[in-house]
């Protein structure tokens, strides 16, 4: 089998037990160094691989430190290209049901304005409730069930059905559901004969999480929600139960992406660290050596220049024969 061809964690073990750093490894195998640590980390817990410590003597007692960067060394047990790490790598089973990485969109919806009626009548269920009048019209697509409601036949509000996305994709979401949502609105538009306006925001969606902390998850289970609030009583972030499992849900993509990737980053740092405390010692010696070496210049510098020169002339004038006065001089 080629070297391309191994699986990418049977890379990483080799490459581990070869002595080569996280980020060196993540270069070899052109993955995330995060990526790489989370493999690590798997393969620590199967114990396929064990971290190498050196043995230091601090005030005389002998204790274990990390190698920086850190070191990894094979175990008696062997990982072969066949074997599978347990599936906390990539999601776990759990008591509330399995572990969903990915977030979820719900109550996803975009209105339009209705400049022309449609020419074609809209069939649905319809209902007045507070002066206003409402009509649902639901179709069958591709991606689920679509559904279309006018209100007081001045607007459309298109609801698309919940769908889980990918969480590398979680900022820009908005750009893509208007795209997704236009097409719908065109077929709308063809179908019934009517013309819209642009399309604009009806309410904002929520992102959604599975939880998967049990103490959160019982919580919420006991009491339904959990919600953080902000200083100005704005709802930031909550917890609540949805088809049976525990969710964290936000409407802010930034908040979403620190939940999706927060463990991830945090890796990442904890790899560096190492790096950098390196690059910080080498920095300092290197310092230390030209503050030293400079000190010296300018010090041999005013001993030679200026101390030098008085100390001469002061011994000059120590070791100078004194002259006689003219009454002492011998008469001829």
């Amino acid at each position: 089998m080629d070297v391309d061809d191994l699986p990418t964690k049977y890379k990483i073990y080799s490459y581990a037990i070869q002595g080569y750093s996280q980020d060196t490894i993540a270069r070899f195998v052109h993955v995330t160094p995060p990526y790489v640590c989370k493999i690590i980390k798997a393969f620590i817990k199967d114990r396929y691989l064990k971290e190498v410590f050196n043995k230091t003597d601090i005030n005389g007692v002998i204790v274990n430190k990390k190698t920086k960067p850190k070191m990894y060394a094979p175990t008696d047990k062997i990982y072969t290209i066949y074997d599978k790490l347990t599936k906390s790598t990539s999601g776990t089973s759990t008591p509330y049901g399995k572990v969903i990485d990915d977030p979820r969109l719900n109550l996803i919806c975009v209105q339009y304005e209705i400049i022309e009626l449609p020419k074609e009548e809209v069939p649905g269920h319809r209902w007045t409730n507070n002066n206003t009048t409402y009509l649902d019209y639901k179709k069958e697509f591709d991606i689920g069930t679509v559904t279309f409601r006018i209100i007081n036949d001045i607007k459309l509000v298109l609801w698309l059905p919940e769908k889980v996305i990918d969480k590398k994709h979680i900022r820009g979401c908005s750009t893509k559901i208007y795209a997704e949502a236009q097409d719908y609105a065109n077929w709308f538009q063809k179908h019934f004969r009517c013309k819209l306006g642009l399309p604009e925001t009806y309410q904002d969606y929520h992102i959604a999480f599975q939880e998967n902390d049990p103490l959160l998850c019982d919580y919420v289970a006991k009491h339904g929600i959990i919600k953080l609030i902000d200083s100005k009583g704005r709802v930031l972030t909550w917890w609540d139960q949805s088809k049976g499992y525990s969710e964290f849900e936000t409407r802010d993509e930034r908040i979403a992406e620190i939940r999706a990737f927060a463990h991830l980053k945090i890796m990442w740092l904890e790899d560096k660290i190492p790096v950098l405390e390196n690059k910080i010692d080498a920095l300092e010696s290197s310092l230390t050596n030209k503050v030293m070496n400079t000190l010296e210049e300018k010090i041999g510098s005013i001993i030679e220049n200026k101390v030098g020169p008085i100390i001469e002339k002061q011994l000059s004038r120590f070791f100078e024969k004194p002259k006689q006065p003219d009454s002492f001089k011998d008469v001829t």
